[in-house]
């Protein structure tokens, strides 16, 4: 009886241990600062073998068509599309082990200034340490990261459109516009 308790005492003990090690040593996305990696890309007809072709504001969304709760907030991101491209902030959209055909038909309800970025391999979201999805990162024209934001976010919730209208000013990059 005694042997027993004291198995499951220890049984107990190392599930704890492991669940802590798991959860701090989880992933928690690029870090403010953190150089965002380079991928190749295509906008508007051309290729550019370098994601820092674009000097310009980015709003990274890594997605997919099988992901519940990237479908639902496939309409906000819709709707702020235009917002964002008038903030002076490139869009782009980064889908994750997908199916190219399905990714087609969200594309094609998209503005054409948003880019759309096939990442079947999961690559691109292993290289920005993206641990679920969906998850956003914005990065400043120098390539550095400004914010990571993990799960759905709300596009009408004030404080995240403020914390991108201040991401957008020329203050948090070394470029002017």
């Amino acid at each position: 009886m005694i042997k027993r308790r004291i198995v499951r005492n220890s049984i107990f003990i190392a599930a704890i241990i492991f669940y802590m090690i798991a959860v701090f040593s989880s992933s928690e996305g690029l870090k403010k600062g953190e150089s965002a990696p380079d991928f190749p890309l295509s906008y508007q007809g051309q290729q550019y073998s370098s994601l820092y072709a674009l000097s310009s504001y980015l709003y990274i969304h890594f997605w997919a068509t099988w992901c519940p709760e990237c479908k639902r907030e496939l309409p906000q991101l819709i709707s702020k599309s235009k917002w964002l491209h008038d903030q002076g902030i490139t869009q782009i959209m980064v889908a994750v082990q997908d199916d190219p055909v399905a990714v087609e038909k969200v594309k094609s309800v998209f503005p054409d200034y948003v880019i759309f970025v096939d990442d079947i391999s999961g690559q691109i979201a292993d290289n920005y340490k993206v641990d679920g999805i969906p998850s956003t990162v914005l990065v400043l024209p120098e390539k550095t990261v400004y914010h990571h934001y993990s799960g759905t976010m709300d596009l009408n919730n004030e404080s995240i459109l403020e914390d991108i209208k201040t991401f957008s000013l020329p203050e948090h990059s070394g470029s002017t516009r």
